[in-house]
Order: structure tokens, then C-alpha cells, then sequence
């Protein structure tokens, strides 16, 4: 006599199924904690994702080296401006690289950390890279210009590699996506409010980077 329940159906292979499920599932997630080049997932209460060589001994860095960043709209986002031409795209992303630099070596220099252009034993190197890229109401020159007022000046992501600047061994990586301030009250948008804004969420990453080194380094911490 054969059983009317179709095979997926049966109580015992539904069982097998679902351990199988679980098993693949907890098997993906423990994957997902180690990159495929060997770096570890470490929980961090401020940034959104940070994986770290396990190896990696950052007490020796002294000096950071940085690189160019790069820097990429999130996709889409020409299509919904289409005012925007490539020609301001193209100076949107100098403007933002340019700033996310200066904010950068401020910081680190006024933390006591010097930026510097060549390897070193005791040198990071940091490869920065700012996606997605978000400005709400960029500030670009258009024929019958009208004011616009915002919440917010936008959004971005910081991916953000360091490296043994001698060896070039990647050493950690950092993946954090920040907004400007929502605070309900609408400011007028202008090149002014978004460098402003865009000033201030670089100089939370800065700082964040900052207060790590530190703790490595045993050193008293800073006045925000």
C-alpha cells in the first residue's frame, strides 16, 4: 500500500529538509563572517560593517598614507536629475573627493598622526573609495535656476581599505553608509549648506578612524 503523501510532503523528509535548510543557512552565515581574502568580521557599534585581518598588528603604524579617492552616484541618480550634465557630474565628484582629502589629513594631523606621500615600516596605507553617492539637490549652474530647500543634503558610502603600505597586505576593511542630518527644518539648498553637510559626515568617519588608532595606541582620548 503506498503512502498518499507526495514525497515533499511526508512528515520525515520535510524534517530532513528543514535541518538541511538550517544547516546550509547557519554554514552561509559563518561564510559571510570571513571575507574571501581572509579577513573576519568584528562587530563595531558605529560603522555598519568592518572586517579585519586577525593577524594584522596595527600598533606599528605611526603615519597614514592616502590614497585618491574615488567616487560614484548611487545608480540611478543622473537619470533623476537630469539636469545635471557630465560635465558637473564630473566636478560634483572632484569637489567630493577634494573635501573628503582635506578632511581627512585634518584630522589626523590634529590627532597627532601625520599624512604622508611615500611607504614606511610604520606606515597605513588607506584606499578610499566613496559610492553611492547620493546629493539631493545638487548645487549646479542651470538655465531658469530656482531655489530648492531640503531636510537633508544626501548620503554616502565609505569603503574604505587599509593595507601595509610596504608589503601592500590588505590588513582591514570598512563599509559604512552615513547620512546628512533630517531634522525636519528645510534649509535652502546651496554649495555652501551641502559642503557643510558633506564636511560633517567626513568628519565623523575621520574621527571614528581616529578614536581606534588611539585606543591602539594607548593614547588619551581627544575633545570631540
Amino acid at each position: 500500500m503506498h503512502s498518499s503523501n507526495p514525497p515533499l510532503q511526508h512528515p520525515v523528509a520535510c524534517l530532513l529538509l528543514a535541518v538541511l535548510f538550517n544547516a546550509l543557512a547557519a554554514a552561509a552565515a559563518a561564510q559571510n563572517d570571513i571575507t574571501f581574502d581572509g579577513l573576519q568580521r568584528v562587530p563595531h557599534s558605529k560603522l555598519d560593517e568592518v572586517y579585519v585581518n586577525p593577524d594584522a598588528d596595527f600598533a606599528r603604524y605611526r603615519r597614514l598614507m592616502l590614497v585618491e579617492p574615488t567616487v560614484a552616484f548611487q545608480k540611478g541618480w543622473k537619470r533623476e536629475h537630469r539636469s545635471v550634465s557630465d560635465r558637473d557630474i564630473e566636478q560634483l565628484k572632484h569637489r567630493v573627493a577634494k573635501l573628503f582629502r582635506e578632511v581627512m589629513v585634518e584630522e589626523m594631523e590634529a590627532g597627532g598622526h601625520p599624512v604622508v606621500t611615500e611607504p614606511g615600516a610604520d606606515v597605513l596605507l588607506a584606499r578610499p573609495a566613496i559610492i553611492d553617492l547620493d546629493i539631493t539637490a545638487p548645487d549646479v549652474t542651470t538655465a531658469g535656476r530656482v531655489q530648492t530647500y531640503v531636510t537633508s543634503a544626501g548620503a554616502a558610502t565609505l569603503y574604505l581599505e587599509l593595507f601595509d603600505s610596504y608589503s601592500g597586505a590588505i590588513l582591514a576593511r570598512i563599509i559604512d553608509r552615513k547620512a546628512s542630518r533630517d531634522d525636519r527644518i528645510f534649509h535652502l539648498s546651496s554649495r555652501v549648506y551641502n559642503t557643510a553637510e558633506a564636511r560633517r559626515v567626513v568628519r565623523r568617519w575621520a574621527k571614528l578612524l581616529l578614536e581606534r588608532w588611539d585606543e591602539i595606541h594607548g593614547a588619551t582620548p581627544r575633545e570631540p
